[in-house]
């Protein structure tokens, strides 16, 4: 779970965006929190002071959008390797729906195995084209979400951790409000629909909320081709549990809320419940989509991170090596130079003592050579062995190159030569042509992302 100062939620509706730090979605919910009407904000003409105290690059930001903003489809699949069902997934998407390009970028899954139709994948992504444009503009901003999300699958994931059987089951969520109730139907953990029900202020608004609740169950049969199993509950009012589960012959388990009523506009009541007080906690992989660029930096996270600690380990230990050799260095011209003083050189041995020490000074040090190495590299470029003769001053490297297109693997391989030559001064410089490559599990990969690349550097 994250702190208030480290997530953020911003709620869109049909016709406002909400921004707040924690739990209070209103505008007047304090510092950092602001309400916009969706098109002005979406056509940037709006006042960018309304949104500055939201704005932080430190911030994750979870986005939370309208249930029918994002559709729910199954596709017979039966492989379960992620390097595979992902094209398949994207491919499937820009055939299924040729209007709405950015989809394939925008969508999650899980593997599933379905009694008539056989192994697939049930796969949920954007489907609303406001919901593209609001990404767009919430980048523009500076508000790019690290997650998306709906409250029909927040309440999923809340019920899953309180509920361990609820996954296996064809249940209803009743989310009952003061003037509306918000039904949520689920079958063996994949959301399927959900209605939002008016009640009217009168004696008759829980037979007018059963009127609506039988007539969703059918429909629900007829979608999940089941029966409705159990009933979950959040938000009761006046023994309205005991006399639900007499009128429907089925049991209804009360649901846990974050607890004290947060301040939320009516526009995103069905989030009352799922805010926490101490801060909103981020949405398990699962029950969230994230866009594929920021699924990408993600993964390679924890690897950028492990070759800057590489890295540094190699320059502590090369900084102390180096150390040593100096000292090593400075006894053995002490030592010399006694000796000098004691017998006579001749001018002969001057002029080659000079010219050695002058070579020594223009070769650059084996730890500066590294350090020099690592930070040419561009970004997306990871060392995988670096060797290193100094007798000879050659170097051979072996690097991974992670690019989107070949198009970027090239303009990598420039950028990384491009900086060799001019860091080391290599004379004759290096070309393209002398970098050696090859894809990476090119028979097991449908996606070219990764390239092992080699090359010798002859220094001066």
């Amino acid at each position: 779970m994250l702190g208030n100062n480290k997530i953020r939620i911003i709620g869109a509706t049909e016709k406002n965006v909400f921004f707040a730090r924690s739990r209070d979605l209103s505008s007047g919910g304090g510092p950092g929190s602001a309400e916009l009407p969706l098109a002005e904000f979406l056509s940037g003409k709006f006042d960018s002071r309304l949104i500055s105290g939201f704005q932080d690059k430190r911030s994750r930001i979870l986005l939370v959008v309208p249930d029918h903003w994002i559709k729910h489809d199954f596709f017979l699949f039966r492989s379960q390797k992620e390097g595979l069902i992902r094209p398949f997934i994207e491919r499937k998407l820009k055939a299924a729906y040729p209007n709405l390009t950015s989809a394939q970028h925008f969508f999650n899954y899980s593997c599933r195995q379905k009694n008539i139709e056989g192994p697939g994948v049930r796969v949920f992504h954007l489907s609303e084209p406001r919901a593209f444009d609001l990404y767009a503009a919430l980048s523009r901003s500076n508000l790019t979400p690290r997650w998306i999300a709906t409250p029909a699958l927040l309440w999923e994931e809340r019920l899953n951790r309180q509920f361990p059987d609820f996954a296996g089951q064809a249940a209803l969520v009743i989310h009952l409000q003061r003037h509306e109730s918000f039904l949520y139907f689920y079958h063996n953990g994949d959301f399927l629909f959900s209605r939002e029900v008016a009640l009217p202020e009168s004696s008759e608004r829980w037979d007018a909320l059963l009127f609506e609740i039988n007539q969703s169950i059918y429909l629900f049969s007829q979608k999940a081709k089941s029966d409705l199993q159990s009933v979950y509950l959040i938000g009761d009012e006046a023994g309205f549990q005991e006399r639900l589960t007499d009128l429907l012959g089925r049991p209804v388990h009360a649901v846990s809320t974050a607890g004290a009523d947060p301040v939320l506009p009516k526009e995103l009541a069905a989030l009352d419940g799922l805010l926490e007080p101490d801060g909103t906690p981020a949405p398990a992989d699962a029950h969230c989509i994230t866009h594929t660029r920021i699924q990408q930096q993600v993964k390679w996270r924890p690897v950028q991170w492990a070759a800057m600690l590489i890295a540094a380990i190699l320059l502590a230990f090369f900084g102390a090596e180096h150390q040593w050799l100096e000292e090593r260095l400075s006894v053995e011209i002490a030592a010399r130079s006694r000796m000098r003083q004691q017998q006579p050189m001749s001018l002969a041995d001057y002029d080659a003592a000079v010219v050695e020490l002058t070579d020594d000074l223009s070769r650059l040090s084996p730890p500066h050579t590294i350090f020099t190495i690592v930070s040419s590299l561009p970004e997306g470029v990871l060392i995988n062995e670096l060797r290193m003769d100094a007798d000879t001053l050659r170097v051979d490297l072996a690097a991974t190159v992670h690019a989107e297109s070949i198009d970027r693997f090239r303009q990598l391989l420039k950028n990384l030569v491009e900086n060799f030559n001019r860091r080391l001064n290599l004379t004759p410089p290096i070309t393209m042509e002398d970098v050696v490559f090859t894809m990476e599990e090119a028979k097991h990969q449908a996606v070219r992302t990764d390239y092992k690349i080699a090359c010798k550097i002859q220094l001066p």
